[in-house]
């Protein structure tokens, strides 16, 4: 073999490995999740951002600062993951 086909080679087995350890992620990524439904773990979306409002809610009736309110408020959006 010359110089280029064992690169070449080289690159195909190391697809080859990616796509292994890909496959067995998602087997691994699906099993937990099953698990996690099992177990009952796991909330709705909008049961989670109805906990969230009540927080929020909650702060703007104790924190009568404005830009405290404001600053507590923008940090807790900040934790909530992206819809």
């Amino acid at each position: 073999m010359n110089e280029g086909q064992t690169k070449t080679a080289d690159n195909e087995a190391t697809w080859c490995e990616l796509r292994a350890v890909i496959q067995e992620r998602s087997k691994i990524v699906a099993v937990e999740h099953k698990r996690e439904i099992d177990l009952q773990v796991l909330i709705p979306a909008a049961d989670a951002m109805m906990f969230v409002s009540a927080i929020i809610q909650a702060a703007k009736e104790i924190i009568t600062d404005r830009d405290t309110f404001r600053r507590v408020s923008d940090r807790m959006l900040q934790l909530v993951p992206p819809a």
